[in-house]
């Protein structure tokens, strides 16, 4: 599995021209792309990725980077933005001009332990208690496919984080999401790309008024939909926001998946480098499940 990936993943690189070699350079920037994806692969650190004797025979043919060389060219904006480039080609396309009915927002932790050195790491709301670490935020369409993410520190609010991410969406009618995501000013984001964003009142709210202050159309017409009654709609699509913790759940679910940050993934850029990776892994596994099921079909 780890071989095939990595295959896919070189032919993306190639595709991208990142293997031609800039002014100065030993090693290409597909190379150093390769060299790290190897390592999130086997769940590795890159030291390890940088010695031959970790390569099966023939999979790498050429002078492997040192670690020395590897850690100051991923400390670079140009690696990070290469990165994400071939991330977001690794995704499974939708139809052109196609429109997505239903997006599902939420995010997930990525917990380290409390003694860890890490600064840059926040304390916040885990998996039912209180961890420290950092947290994806991510939407998906009803069909599993990523649409947008981003990473931030386990402190910065949902809130904070969701108009990043609905900035990028393009052609979609209803974003679902959970009470955290109830704010007036989100709401307004939303209704403003020409979405209508779905999120209940906490329990202890529901049924009581609003108080003085202003509401956003795109609020009103939320509770209306969720705590009229009379329109299953809203409610059905609310429950079926579960799509997007099966889909946190199939990240954890299969070797070289985004079980949890390792010892060695530590600091902002490379734990974002590293769920990259993981989520690049993820979406090349999607499309070689998708093409089997097609030949099988």
């Amino acid at each position: 599995m780890c071989q095939g990936n990595f295959r896919r993943f070189k032919v993306l690189i190639n595709e991208a021209g990142l293997y031609r070699h800039s002014a100065g350079q030993t090693h290409s920037d597909g190379a150093i792309l390769a060299v790290h994806f190897w390592a999130a692969c086997n769940d590795r650190p890159v030291s390890w990725a940088c010695l031959s004797t970790n390569w099966p025979p023939g999979l790498w043919r050429s002078v492997l980077p040192t670690q020395s060389c590897m850690s100051r060219r991923m400390a670079t904006r140009r690696f990070q933005a290469q990165q994400q480039r071939l991330e977001q080609r690794a995704r499974p396309s939708a139809p052109p001009c196609s429109i997505i009915l239903l997006a599902y927002l939420d995010g997930k932790p990525l917990e380290i332990p409390w003694h860890s050195h890490d600064r840059q790491a926040g304390k916040g709301r885990g998996a039912g208690h209180l961890a420290r670490g950092y947290k994806i935020h991510a939407i998906i369409d009803a069909s599993g496919r990523l649409l947008a993410w981003r990473l931030a520190s386990l402190n910065v609010d949902e809130k904070k984080m969701a108009p990043h991410l609905l900035a990028e969406l393009e052609r979609v009618c209803y974003v679902v999401a959970d009470c955290n995501y109830n704010s007036n000013q989100l709401f307004k984001t939303a209704r403003l790309k020409g979405m209508q964003l779905i999120a209940p009142r906490k329990a202890s709210h529901q049924g009581k008024g609003l108080g003085n202050h202003r509401q956003d159309p795109g609020r009103l017409r939320s509770l209306d939909l969720l705590e009229d009654g009379r329109t299953p709609f809203a409610q059905d699509i609310l429950r079926a926001r579960g799509a997007i913790e099966r889909y946190f759940g199939n990240m954890v679910n299969f070797g070289g998946g985004l079980t949890c940050l390792p010892a060695w993934v530590r600091t902002y850029r490379r734990v974002n480098a590293w769920v990259t990776a993981k989520l690049t892994i993820a979406h090349l596994r999607t499309a070689n499940d998708a093409k089997i099921v097609a030949l099988v079909a």
